[in-house]
């Protein structure tokens, strides 16, 4: 599967886009750029322009798609769109905790527990995200004219 167009957006919207690299925490050991690019090949002078955050934006999002196809989860789209919205946010490592069951009332218990910067004060903005994905997470799944409860 890949992100919808619908689930780039959320990313896209909860990360924003900052076109020269930052910290937002100084304690982190790399920059950020772009929607939420982070690492060591971000450089703590660098600017770039916003064909160029969209090239690292879709770069990024192939590297976590990737990550939550391979857990081997049947999800559906909004399922799929939240778990990498996590992974983009959190990490891979992180999303392979969270899935190490592959139940999703279990993911949806875990997932709430990542809303702490890395000093470990709950950020408001990580807690509305994750109560967002948990929400795609719990959607129902509609065939038709039937809905399913994906949860029971």
């Amino acid at each position: 599967m890949i992100t919808s167009e619908a689930g780039r957006k959320k990313i896209e919207a909860f990360e924003g886009c900052v076109l020269h690299a930052y910290k937002a925490r100084p304690s982190e050991k790399y920059f950020t750029i772009g929607y939420g690019h982070y690492g060591a090949d971000v450089k703590a002078d660098m600017t770039i322009t916003q064909e160029e955050a969209d090239a690292l934006f879709a770069l990024d999002l192939v590297r976590y798609e990737t990550a939550v196809n391979d857990t081997g989860m049947v999800l559906t789209q909004p399922q799929f769109d939240a778990l990498v919205d996590f992974a983009y946010n959190c990490g891979t490592g992180a999303l392979a905790s969270v899935c190490k069951s592959k139940d999703l009332k279990e993911i949806c218990k875990r997932i709430p527990e990542w809303c702490k910067d890395s000093a470990g004060y709950v950020l408001p903005g990580l807690k509305k995200r994750r109560a967002w994905e948990v929400s795609q997470l719990e959607q129902p799944v509609k065939i038709g004219t039937v809905t399913a409860d994906v949860l029971n």
